[in-house]
């Protein structure tokens, strides 16, 4: 966990930078979140395993929630 909070602001950015370039139909669609949700993972694990070296620190990502604006 503390390794997640020391590395916060790249998680964050990464997300942010994903869900920019999403359009509404993937947002709303169930197939389209889920491929959004494994592309989250992916883009995480990369730039964690990136900046400390270290494979499989993140296992998983939840959404709760959709929003769109």
């Amino acid at each position: 966990v503390e390794l997640i909070k020391q590395h916060l602001p790249l998680m964050q950015d990464a997300v942010v930078w994903l869900m920019r370039s999403q359009n509404e139909t993937t947002v709303k669609d169930l197939a389209q979140r889920e491929t959004l949700r494994q592309q989250t993972l992916t883009e995480l694990q990369t730039r964690i395993e990136a900046e400390t070296k270290k494979k499989e620190v993140i296992q998983d990502v939840l959404f709760t929630k959709y929003v769109w604006q």
